[in-house]
């Protein structure tokens, strides 16, 4: 009977403590799965740090163009005149790591007399423009340029030029011009020097010849996926740091501070911006510019994916029969105090282009006029 008794006792024993272990296993499998959950919603606080990062490329472009202008010079009679003249030319477009932009070029002036010449100088990228499609710049160079009027074989003088190039399947460059051909006292209307000089507009299609892709720096794509919720002042420690071991101790003082439950071994908040990061650079990166400073980019990596997201080509417009402008909306439910349908509206022009935020009803986001050709199923969450 005790026998019985006591082998009874020791599989209740078993039972209760299988228990207890299928009760700690639940449980921890339950907060898990709520931690999971409350991080994918998580919505971090923005600074705004603005950043620029790209990939560095080593790159030799060949460009050919043509151009009408008019020239003063002198005709092949000896008069000094102005009169029009177009030209042909083929520039090459030099970009050692992205950095300095050589440019030579040479142009032939069709006219009477023909006139040659050759530029050396430098592009100088200005940054005005906010189409990632568009790059606006301007050349200054030397030129030697040489017409079958002159005394002597060769003369100098300078060449400049503001221009734009498109980014897209086909390069176009627009350019206006300028050219001081120096001077000569050969007309004969006898009456002093005169100056040789060529204005006109150009235009032109560039080609790639050889281009070296770089990859990112560390620090870089760093800076790129923290600086929408760095201040400034974690920002210049990082720019300080130049050695992996340093930056490894930088991002963990950094995430350290933005434990939702710094009593875990995980750091829910790192992991989940992390994914985040990821997703972004996976779906909008184009033509080396890092998806994770795209407009949507930076919209996923503080609030995350979205609960509700569509895409649908606009409209049918009469005055823009063939529009290839396409919408991007996304609808976060309830994370946003602000509003309880937060939504984001994008819109791009083609497959190759960047998506910009065109609206928004959080407060504090971009917002503008919205456009009549968005279809009514993107419309209808428009607060």
């Amino acid at each position: 009977m005790k026998f019985t008794l006591l082998k009874m006792n020791k599989n209740i024993n078993r039972i209760a403590g299988i228990v207890v272990l299928c009760h700690f296993f639940l449980s921890g499998f339950s907060l898990h799965a709520q931690t999971s959950d409350s991080s994918k919603s998580l919505v971090f606080s923005a600074v705004k740090n603005p950043i620029e990062v790209r990939p560095k490329e080593s790159r030799l472009d060949g460009i050919a163009s043509i151009g009408l202008g008019t020239y003063g010079g002198l005709r092949s009679d000896g008069y000094y005149a102005t009169f029009v003249q177009p030209n042909i030319g083929v520039e090459f477009l030099a970009e050692p790591v992205g950095s300095l932009h050589l440019l030579l070029g040479g142009h032939i002036g069709i006219s009477n007399p023909v006139t040659v010449g050759i530029a050396f100088g430098l592009r100088e990228p200005i940054d005005i423009s906010k189409n990632p499609d568009l790059k606006i710049f301007t050349d200054f160079g030397i030129l030697f340029f040489n017409d079958s009027s002159l005394s002597s074989p060769i003369g100098y003088g300078v060449r400049v030029a503001f221009g734009a190039r498109t980014l897209g399947t086909l390069n176009f460059e627009y350019r206006l011009a300028g050219e001081w051909r120096g001077s000569s006292s050969r007309s004969i209307q006898g009456n002093g020097t005169k100056q040789l000089w060529w204005v006109g507009a150009e235009v032109g299609i560039a080609f790639s010849l050889v281009r070296d892709n770089k990859p990112v720096l560390r620090k870089d794509s760093i800076r790129a996926a923290l600086h929408y919720i760095a201040t400034s002042e974690e920002m210049d420690d990082l720019d300080a740091i130049f050695s992996d071991s340093k930056m490894d101790q930088w991002l963990d003082r950094f995430w350290r501070i933005r434990d939702l439950t710094p009593d875990t071994k995980l750091n829910e908040a790192r992991i989940e911006y992390e994914k985040r990061v990821d997703a972004a650079n996976r779906m909008f990166t184009r033509r080396g510019h890092l998806g994770i400073l795209t407009e949507p980019g930076r919209v996923m990596a503080i609030y995350g994916a979205p609960d509700v997201e569509d895409r649908e080509r606009a409209l049918d417009d009469p005055e823009v029969p063939h529009s290839d402008i396409q919408y991007m909306l996304w609808v976060y439910k309830g994370r946003v105090r602000e509003a309880t349908f937060a939504t984001f509206i994008f819109e791009t022009s083609n497959s190759s282009s960047d998506w910009k935020q065109i609206y928004s009803n959080v407060p504090g986001e971009l917002t503008g006029i919205i456009p009549q050709n968005i279809p009514s199923i993107m419309t209808r969450w428009i607060q």
